[in-house]
């Protein structure tokens, strides 16, 4: 390429001072610019909050069950005894949607100052009464205890915290444990099929014993 050759020129074939010439022209003519494509975001509708029945006793099967928002409103009838509200129910639904697990959603319901001091039956088959109970019990024992360190006690708030984030740590270990099913129904199925087996052995040892007995 010579020196001052028009690169522009020599590839379209139209000198590059016609092109600045035509693109002044067209901004001082008022010339209408190629418009350029926008994307439009979509309103998504808010999803409705489904009317379930309430019910004298929940099994962690029933939580498993169903669309994430029927579970966020079928957690908060079982723990917490009432309808979550909008804004409960958008957060928690955003929480699940964001990769939060359904058992580490109960767990925060049933740890939280509402789900402790709610007088609920346990959840059938859900690891987790005992540990409710041991917060519920630490609850009590620090209202005794409130009145001598005082509402505005620097030691106060200290001890509440790390009991309950004691507590939500010992939560967090028992979702690293794989639960299929409803561990306390297994368990209470297998000690009846251990009764049901020795009354049945039972049975046996007394039917030879009768038999025994025609023979003589």
């Amino acid at each position: 390429m010579t020196r001052g050759a028009d690169p522009i020129l020599e590839v379209t074939g139209v000198p590059a001072a016609d092109i600045l010439r035509r693109c002044a022209a067209q901004r001082t003519d008022g010339g209408t610019a190629v418009p350029v494509a926008t994307v439009v975001p979509v309103a998504t509708a808010p999803i409705e909050m489904p009317d379930l029945p309430e019910r004298d006793a929940w099994r962690l099967i029933d939580l498993s069950e169903g669309s994430n928002a029927e579970f966020v409103v079928a957690a908060h009838l079982a723990l917490l005894g009432r309808r979550p509200y909008e804004r409960e129910f958008a957060r928690r639904l955003g929480e699940l949607s964001a990769g939060r697990t359904r058992l580490e959603v109960i767990g925060r319901l049933a740890l939280s100052r509402e789900g402790r001091r709610t007088p609920r039956p346990p959840v059938a088959g859900l690891a987790l009464p005992m540990l409710v109970m041991l917060a519920r019990g630490g609850d009590r024992i620090l209202r005794l205890v409130m009145p001598v360190l005082g509402r505005a006690s620097r030691i106060w708030r200290p001890i509440r915290m790390r009991g309950l984030e004691r507590a939500r740590r010992i939560y967090g270990a028992t979702l690293r444990i794989p639960v299929l099913g409803g561990l306390t129904e297994t368990l209470v199925v297998l000690t009846r099929l251990r009764r049901l087996r020795r009354e049945v052995m039972e049975l046996r040892a007394e039917i030879e014993r009768l038999k025994a007995e025609v023979r003589r």
